[in-house]
């Protein structure tokens, strides 16, 4: 959030704010700046002090949220996928290498391939593949869904990163 300075607003194609704006909400121990994009003019932006996604879903439950998309870095990707809170992933894909740089996701703690995440593709909202221009948006969901009794609220992730 300190070097890209997001808005998290619904944008239509030309980049101005449409309809209803969703909660905005940042996990982490550092507050959100002051002059921070994503404060924006309407006060629906919250600050969770905690890094635990499981604290921070039942926070948000408490406050009538069932719902939430998860756009973050490869360390709060990785933190919902290591606790098994994502039900559905939205990934961009570029035509472009860059060879180095952040990875999309950081250690899931998988070391097996018996062990790894399987995903499968959600025809869903779109398609599971749609071309966007040069680009590609990947819908998937687990390949095995289980609900937990422990877990009232379940996260989607996207990424705009490659390499998952």
């Amino acid at each position: 959030m300190l070097v890209d300075n997001p808005r998290l607003t619904a944008r239509g194609p030309d980049g101005t704010q449409t309809g209803e704006q969703p909660l905005r909400v940042v996990m982490g121990y550092r507050g959100i700046p002051e002059g921070a994009a994503i404060n924006g003019d309407d006060g629906k932006v919250l600050h969770l002090p905690t890094r635990d996604p499981r604290e921070a879903l039942d926070e948000l439950f408490s406050a009538g949220v069932r719902h939430l998309m998860v756009e973050g870095g490869s360390r709060i990707l990785s933190a919902f996928l290591a606790a098994g809170l994502v039900d559905e992933l939205i990934v961009y894909l570029a035509p472009t290498l860059l060879g180095s740089g952040t990875p999309a996701l950081e250690d899931l703690g998988i070391t097996t391939l018996a062990d790894a995440q399987r995903w499968e593709w959600d025809p869903a909202s779109g398609g599971a593949v749609q071309v966007l221009g040069r680009d590609l948006r990947l819908h998937l969901r687990p390949a095995t869904y289980t609900s937990s009794a422990s877990t009232p609220l379940r996260a989607s992730a996207g990424t705009a990163a490659g390499g998952i």
